[in-house]
């Protein structure tokens, strides 16, 4: 258990350290029923998903024309992990025309013990750049559900 409170403090400090030179890459989602639904999403990831925010913020996870295969497979079970209280940590390519795969790290906002949204934060790695550490991510597990 404590390896995994370092590990999130390590990528929290990445985190931080690529949003103060390249701005917050960021995302958040509610339930509604059992569908998840985007409510919010910053300017810089929109650019690097190559869409608009009228595309992505009120419609579902299912179907966003930037989620490929593996990650929509991923999201069925990362999501209502989050959801859960759980805050998980994954990587993904989110489409073949993307040049980059992200870490994303979410966290679920929680008031009076109960999940009211979940917040995503995407650090994005360029293919090329950091092919080999794609590769070592592809041989581990796709993601981790980390306890606090």
């Amino acid at each position: 258990m404590e390896n995994n409170i370092n590990l999130m403090s390590l990528f929290d400090k990445f985190i931080k350290e690529y949003e103060d030179s390249n701005g917050e890459m960021r995302f958040a989602f509610i339930r509604k029923r059992n569908t998840f639904i985007y409510t919010d999403v910053t300017s810089p990831l929109l650019k690097a998903l190559n869409t608009t925010r009228d595309e992505f913020v009120g419609k579902s996870v299912d179907n966003r024309p930037f989620i490929g295969d593996d990650l929509a497979v991923k999201l069925e079970e990362i999501y209502p992990a989050a959801w859960g209280g759980k805050r998980v940590v994954f990587y993904c390519v989110p489409c073949q025309s993307t040049n980059a795969f992200f870490v994303t790290t979410l966290k679920p906002q929680i008031d009076n013990n109960k999940v009211v949204e979940v917040m995503g934060t995407c650090v994005p790695l360029d293919k090329n750049e950091y092919k080999d550490t794609l590769h070592l991510l592809k041989k581990l597990k796709p993601f981790e559900i980390l306890y606090e």
